[in-house]
């Protein structure tokens, strides 16, 4: 029985429990385990950890980090797990849950049966310790000094498990199979003497003396040209053996193993010269199908590694195949090419004279079990559909398995779509991407000095390289010369950057990205070169309707899905189902080289004009739903289309397109944009788009910035949050349209309030109220008056607040507009809670909430986080107040909403007041006023009371003991800040910062 958390080092550091894996969070917390499980059971000090994580680079926090670290690995590993012993920490490891422990007692296990002379009994234990292996040892760490060691002795003994393995085949008598792989592993190990020894001995046995006796003099030269040494004493009486033939090397008759061994059944299948990382369930699913059908096909796009996938399988299931299993390779074939030729000379079948190959081969394989790898079919469709459909026609023992970048056709035929190694996008484990890159970078002699600084960055590389085994290969070999950060930085020109080196082996059309792209395009006809260079346009994929609109020039809606379907079938274009509809995506290496043959022609700035306005008209449709009731449905529209609506936008305001189309593309995406908390994306195109001035039409300069005001407020910019909404009223009134008038004036009063200019926020909310007979869109409506509840609010008065608020609430309700419904509903609830009405607030707060579910925008979430929290704790209600923090603080970090941040540091140190630790209450109260230093805040709309929070505090601790741990507070970084916030979870405080 396995024990419920289990640890694994031979590969990336992996935790399960149950049999699921664990999130270990962050890098640095990833290390902290590992160092901890290089000494099981074993006291590691604080500083020895230091040491391990940071060296002479740890930071003044590093302590503190620890304790968070180790705080936030005890709830997935167990409290009784890892404990706290001074000097530091220990971590409990049962029995048998450590995967390197299980390896090595295997090993020796193995080692024993081998000396009792009971090699079968040792081949079993050795398959079950090499099974351990996911990869490298602490592939996360290899390039950590704390790791190396320790993966340098795993390492060996992995090498020496194989020769042990190795020496049982021998034992078999299985050294027929051994001859390539011992050929393999010595070009990998040359200077391991035992390899050398043990290929003498298989080439003697299959009844190749001379070429052992060559082996040996291999082995001799290279010890001595490169090492200076003369071969072992060992070595050297082997040689004498085989030169004397004596009978002990003769274990049994070559060809004839012994009795009750079965010898691995004939084939031809290429040596892996590398090793195969993040295919097992790929391999073991395909492995089932060949199993369950007699034509399975592996398709998938260029580079994908389904080659090296369909040859692991066909090693995976030889022994179910009695007379072999064949390995035909129909890459340098031309179009024209024998397919049934290639066959023939694959199985070494004789040549019949005068009779076609396909009946040679047929006739030949008519009674036989056998597994035939057609690979690299796609320039040779038709013809290996053919021999394919032939032979599996004549053959009934007979089972196909074809790779191709598109389908054969052939009846019963079962696809099979390999996909794209995992890039691990926002994952916490090391995915396989990531891992294969690590091991090809090492193969080329890459290391790091702090590989956990570069680890996203290589995760980057992977997630722009699409996770294609053979661009993430060819990345991994440049940074034995460049970094990995400088390799990102090229991957805009990655055809030109991923060539392979001369010196490394590779089929002429994967010696470099561009020319395994080339061979596909290659195989299109003219019409879907066309439609795949238009396409290239798309950021992030596309529907069938806007690849009809971008290829309007070369054919009407269905030619574009016929186009785009072909596309699909040969591997170029993938589709992702999806409850709302297909969407297609070009991997982003195919989409570069195509958009440089779409550059070469005339119709380039023709097809983005055309990707640019049908955008335009989305959005336009967009801003009329996103106020109805079908506002969850388009927001999710338009973050689907986000990357294509930013290209967009940069195209008609980078001096490409219309800038007044990008101009009213950014300011109406820009409120979107900041409710979907992408603040930096919608500044940067507010700012150009403002930036036309004149050019502009007045509605869309007032929507412009009306949402930088909304923006400013969102990340605590006061000073443009006012200036960008007197600039929107200004414009508004100009146009003589009440209704703009009354958007412009309710963030004008927002911002008025908020800034303590009560006259002027009275005065704005005495204009909104004229205007509510005159407003005929529900937003205005609900805008108008939500800014004079905001101004009622803000000059104590909840009746009137009350009354604008829920009225706001009704008609946005009414009109399906969720996001507004819960604002008004935020509001509605500070209401009641200024006028002492806890217990309506929070059920107005909570009816709040329900409504930004359905409208879906993260700023109205989190907003609506913060009134639950905030009217939780005014209600007593602590430990509700401390559940929705967290979640409330990890949203806003989201947003980069620092602002906010500060209240909830706020409200986190009126939760420890409550909880009577005035200390780290006051240290919460510091950290809160650095983040808000720059603001005029209103404390009172936050929480009633908690403008008194500071005196409450200097009374209970005192003036001096308040100011100083006020003082700390505010020195605190934002890391460190937002590391207080734990206490909220009950996991406390990091050392170093209790006051």
């Amino acid at each position: 029985m396995s024990p419920p958390v289990e640890f694994q080092l031979l590969g990336p550091l992996e935790v399960r429990s149950e049999g699921d894996p664990v999130d270990l969070g962050p890098a640095r917390q990833r290390q902290l385990l590992a160092v901890l499980l290089l000494r099981p059971g074993t006291v590691v000090s604080r500083e020895q950890l230091i040491e391990e994580m940071w060296g002479a680079a740890a930071p003044a926090s590093a302590s503190n980090m620890i304790q968070v670290y180790v705080s936030r690995l005890r709830k997935p590993l167990g409290h009784e797990a890892l404990l706290t012993k001074p000097p530091g920490y220990v971590l409990r490891v049962e029995d048998g849950a450590l995967d390197s422990a299980r390896f090595e007692r295997l090993l020796a296990r193995a080692d024993s049966a081998m000396g009792a002379d009971d090699p079968a009994a040792a081949r079993e234990l050795l398959d079950e310790a090499m099974s351990l292996w996911r990869g490298p040892p602490l592939a996360d760490f290899r390039y950590e000094s704390f790791a190396q060691g320790e993966a340098a002795r795993l390492e060996e003994l992995r090498l020496e498990a194989v020769e042990l393995r190795v020496d049982a085949d021998l034992a078999l008598g299985r050294h027929l199979g051994l001859v390539a792989e011992l050929e393999r592993l010595i070009a990998l190990h040359p200077f391991r003497e035992r390899l050398r020894g043990q290929l003498m001995v298989a080439l003697y046995r299959s009844g190749r003396q001379a070429e052992a006796l060559e082996a040996y003099r291999a082995a001799r030269s290279t010890l001595v040209e490169e090492l200076g040494i003369e071969p072992s004493p060992a070595l050297k009486r082997l040689e004498r053996a085989i030169l004397a033939q004596e009978r002990e090397l003769h274990l049994a008759a070559p060809d004839s193993p012994p009795a009750g061994v079965d010898s691995a059944p004939p084939n031809n299948l290429p040596l892996e010269l590398t090793s195969l990382i993040g295919r097992e369930s790929a391999i073991e699913h395909a492995a089932s199908l060949v199993s369950e059908h007699r034509l399975v096909t592996l398709v998938g796009p260029g580079g994908v590694g389904k080659t090296r996938v369909a040859q692991r399988v066909a090693r995976t299931v030889l022994d179910a195949y009695d007379h072999g299993v064949w390995f035909a390779d129909l890459a340098a074939l031309d179009r024209d090419g024998d397919v049934a030729g290639a066959v023939l000379v694959a199985t070494g079948i004789p040549d019949q004279p005068g009779a076609p190959a396909l009946d040679a081969v047929a006739s030949a394989l008519r009674r036989r079990r056998v597994l035939l790898v057609l690979d690299n079919c796609e320039h040779v469709l038709a013809s290996a559909a053919q021999v394919g459909e032939g032979l599996l026609r004549d053959c009934p023992e007979l089972r196909v398995l074809a790779t191709s970048r598109e389908p054969l056709g052939i009846p019963g035929e079962r696809v099979e779509r390999l996909e794209p190694l995992a890039t691990g996008a926002g994952g916490s484990r090391t995915p396989a991407a990531v891992t294969l890159f690590l091991d090809r970078a090492a193969s080329h002699g890459a290391s790091w000095a702090d590989s956990l600084d570069v680890l996203d960055t290589i995760r980057e590389v992977c997630v722009r390289l699409d996770g294609i085994p053979l661009a993430i290969e060819l990345a991994a070999a440049r940074t034995s010369a460049i970094s990995p950060s400088a390799l990102l930085a090229h991957l805009d020109d990655r055809l030109r950057l991923l060539a392979r080196p001369d010196h490394v082996s590779g089929s002429g059309r994967q010696q470099t990205l561009e020319t395994a792209i080339e061979w596909s395009y290659a195989l299109l006809s003219a019409e879907e070169q066309a439609t795949l260079r238009r396409l290239s346009v798309f950021h992030g994929g596309f529907t069938l309707a806007a690849a009809a609109a971008v290829c309007a020039d070369i054919g009407d809606e269905l030619d574009a899905l016929d186009r785009v379907t072909a596309l699909v079938d040969r591997s170029v274009v993938s589709v992702q189902r999806r409850d709302g509809g297909d969407r297609y995506r070009l991997l982003e290496s195919i989409g570069l080289f195509a958009e440089q043959r779409l550059r070469a022609e005339q119709a380039y700035e023709a097809t983005l004009d055309r990707h640019a306005g049908f955008f335009l008209g989305l959005v336009r449709r967009a801003s009329e739903q996103l106020r109805g009731a079908e506002q969850a449905a388009w927001a999710a529209t338009l973050d689907a289309e986000q990357d294509n609506l930013t290209a967009a936008v940069g195209w008609c305001l980078g001096g490409g397109g219309d800038p007044t189309d990008g101009a009213e593309l950014a300011a109406t995406l820009g409120v979107h944009w900041t409710h979907r908390g992408r603040s930096n994306v919608a500044k940067r195109w507010l700012e150009r788009a403002l930036e036309r001035g004149e050019d502009v039409a007045a509605s869309t300069l007032v929507s412009a910035h009306l949402s930088w005001s909304v923006l400013a407020y969102s990340i605590g910019d006061r000073g443009d949050e006012r200036l960008h909404a007197l600039e929107a009223v200004a414009i508004a009134r100009r146009t003589r349209n009440p209704d703009l008038l009354a958007e412009a004036l309710s963030q004008l009063a927002l911002t008025s309030q908020s800034s303590g200019r009560a006259e002027e926020a009275a005065a704005v909310a005495e204009e909104l109220r004229s205007l509510q007979g005159r407003l005929s869109t529900p937003v205005a409506q609900v805008m108008a008056r939500l800014g004079s509840a905001q101004v009622a609010l803000a000059a104590g008065r909840p009746d009137q607040a009350r009354s604008d608020a829920a009225g706001a609430r009704d008609i946005a309700r009414r009109a399906g507009d969720f996001h507004y419904a819960a604002l008004s509903g935020y509001w509605l609830a500070y209401a009641w809670a200024l006028g002492r009405s806890l217990a309506t607030a929070r059920e107005v707060i909570t009816e709040a909430g329900e409504d930004a579910v359905r409208g879906g925008y993260q700023m109205s979430l989190a907003d609506n986080l913060m009134g639950e929290t905030s009217l939780a704790l005014a209600d007593g209600d602590i430990e509700t107040a401390r559940r929705l923090l967290p979640r409330a603080v990890e949203m806003l970090r989201e947003q980069e909403r620092w602002a906010d941040l500060g209240t909830r540091l706020y409200l986190a140190a009126a939760i420890e007041c409550e909880r009577r630790e005035p200390g780290r209450a006051a240290l919460l109260l510091g950290a809160a006023r650095r983040l808000m230093r720059h603001l005029d805040f209103q404390d009172e709309l936050l929480l009633p009371g908690l403008a008194e929070l500071g005196e409450r505090l200097r009374a209970s601790l005192g003036a001096a003991a308040f100011a100083e741990a006020v003082g700390r507070g505010q020195r605190l970084g934002l890391d460190d800040a937002t590391a207080l916030l734990s206490v909220t979870t009950g996991v406390g405080l990091p050392v170093g910062l209790e006051p």
